[in-house]
């Protein structure tokens, strides 16, 4: 992943159904905030632990995406 993102920059494709849910729209986002190129921009690690927590706290579960 590192040199798919940081050395070839490019960034894998998330599906555009993963929008339609709340909780796999939130995980999306923040993959994607950790493929910035920059490493100044990229989320720390603390913030994907905090955001992860908020996730797994949400009363909403992801639905089934087939």
């Amino acid at each position: 992943m590192k040199k798919v993102v940081c050395v070839d920059q490019q960034a894998p494709t998330i599906p555009n159904r993963l929008a339609a849910d709340p909780v796999l729209s939130g995980l999306a986002q923040m993959m994607r905030e950790c493929w910035y190129p920059n490493p100044s921009a990229r989320l720390t690690a603390l913030r994907i632990k905090k955001t992860l927590q908020k996730i797994s706290n949400s009363p909403e579960k992801p639905k089934v995406i087939q």
